[in-house]
């Protein structure tokens, strides 16, 4: 390793060359490289698994928003005839909106709960990849609890608006 004051470290090569070859010919200088690049090339390979872990990780969390928006829609299109009767006896749409986004977290509480279970379990395989993180760190737990909770609300928004929107008469009659 040499350091260098210049702004082009690797300008010094032949210079080095030189003053190796005056030491000793038999001595090679090869592979010469700037120590970021010797760096960068050291953590190719982390950066590339810990892209690829986001990658499913997102994609995993956008399957589970399109899922969940999936089953809340289905809920509220085989419920409406209930929600047109709640909304016929008095009930507001405040009140719609709160029996979806309820029901919709219920099933996100009870999914986080396993995962977390579930991730802690894992960690004992991703030790490797988990750096300066612990296995059951609540940081890392609470921040992706919290991540899963704001895909939920924004997941059940849409079918609670709907839900909020139904014709307590024309679900009436569809009956």
């Amino acid at each position: 390793m040499v350091r260098t004051s210049g702004d082009d470290p690797l300008s010094t090569v032949g210079v080095l060359r030189e003053v190796l070859r005056e030491q000793d010919a038999d001595i090679a200088l090869t592979d010469v490289q700037t120590m970021k690049a010797r760096v960068a090339g050291t953590l190719t390979q982390p950066r590339f698994r810990m892209t690829l872990v986001g990658a499913f990780a997102l994609a995993g969390l956008l399957m589970a928003a399109f899922g969940l928006y999936g089953v809340l829609a289905f809920l509220v299109t085989r419920r409406r005839h209930e929600i047109g009767i709640r909304m016929a006896v008095g009930a507001r749409s405040g009140d719609v909106v709160g029996l979806v986004l309820r029901h919709g977290l219920a099933l996100v509480a009870v999914g986080a709960a396993l995962g977390i279970l579930g991730g802690v379990g894992a960690s004992l395989s991703l030790r490797s990849l988990l750096f300066g993180v612990s296995m059951a760190d609540p940081v890392t737990l609470g921040g992706s609890s919290i991540l899963l909770l704001g895909v939920a609300i924004a997941a059940s928004i849409l079918p609670a608006w709907k839900a909020a929107k139904v014709d307590p008469l024309e679900s009436l009659r569809a009956e």
